[in-house]
């Protein structure tokens, strides 16, 4: 039986997790709280202080625009407010720049968002979080994100493959995440698929376990260039293939000039931001190149937002299982 709780105290572990907890007395014991979790028939730990705080006020936000953007119009054109430069604009194209994994290397990426007057969605596996290494980031790291206005959002406890998992363990999976993240004080409303894997029961375990949508990294090619600002299914966000080291910066543009032609919601999935150090890497200097590139096209109808401004809704409780 699913239990619910506004915010509870111990973080939940996997069952039957793949990665490895930290050693006694490392640094990182804190974050699974110490002992051994109970078993899955004990009650959950009584709720702490509250609620999560949102994410602290940026000092470029835009008075009045809050998550979940308005709709509006520009030359006859459906669009959605958004905030560029501490100033509401339409935006007839929004691009969402969103990075998975809880690498320590999407750190300095945030810095490099912030220079060009962005923010993005950091979606996060707890098992990167309670697992110390240089590769990894910290639970400082991504509160500190979530303080400097950038969004957190939940990508499962051991990254895996859900489809190859029964449903009981996709919630496990998906449902735990959350809750482990919630009670590190991060105010997480939405979630990305590992590897873009769902299924149906997949699905249905992202909005049993309260979240409002779920992104993909398929369903953005041909004729579809973009997803609609109104998704046609929020539980699985349409969007490009994840950023590729062979991808040049030129291909992460015409991306976006597709997506402009029509207007809607344009996903980008990031996770290594490194020289070559992954498949799945983008080149720092690549990376501030294409955001440089991008700032200026406000002027063209087009800005950044992160997810929940475009999804909208609130933070629901956590929900743990089983």
């Amino acid at each position: 039986m699913r239990k619910v709780a506004a915010v509870f105290c111990g973080l939940v572990l996997a069952c039957g997790g793949t990665q490895p907890g930290p050693p006694p007395g490392d640094p990182a014991s804190s974050i699974v709280n110490g002992p051994p979790a109970p078993p899955a028939t004990d009650p959950p730990a009584p709720p702490a202080t509250g609620p999560p705080a949102p994410p602290a006020t940026d000092p470029a936000a835009c008075a009045g625009v809050a998550s979940g953007g308005r709709p509006c119009s520009k030359a006859g054109i459906p669009g959605l407010e958004v905030c560029v430069g501490g100033t509401v604009v339409c935006a007839t194209t929004v691009v969402s720049l969103t990075f998975d994994d809880a690498l320590a290397q999407q750190v300095p990426a945030a810095a490099m968002l912030e220079k060009h007057g962005m923010r993005g969605t950091f979606f996060l596996n707890t098992w990167r979080l309670r697992t110390p290494s240089v590769e990894n980031m910290t639970p400082a790291q991504a509160k500190d994100l979530q303080a400097r206005g950038h969004e957190l959002g939940g990508h499962t406890l051991d990254h895996p493959h859900l489809t190859a998992l029964p449903p009981d363990q996709q919630r496990v999976q998906i449902c735990n995440d959350r809750a482990n993240l919630l009670a590190l004080g991060f105010d997480v409303q939405n979630f990305a698929y590992p590897f873009g894997d769902w299924n149906a029961s997949a699905r249905q375990a992202v909005a049993d376990c309260r979240y409002n949508s779920a992104r993909s990294v398929s369903g953005v090619a041909g004729n579809v260039a973009a997803e609609a600002f109104v998704p046609k299914d929020s539980l699985v966000l349409r969007a490009p293939t994840s950023v590729r080291t062979t991808q040049t910066v030129e291909d992460l543009e015409e991306l976006v000039t597709r997506a402009e032609a029509r207007g809607g919601w344009l996903l980008f999935t990031f996770h290594h931001v490194c020289e070559g150090c992954a498949s799945n890497a983008i080149r720092p200097a690549d990376l501030d190149r294409f955001l440089g590139w991008l700032e200026p096209r406000s002027a063209q109808g087009t800005g950044t937002a992160r997810v929940r401004d475009v999804i909208g809704g609130i933070t629901q409780p956590a929900v743990t299982w089983p």
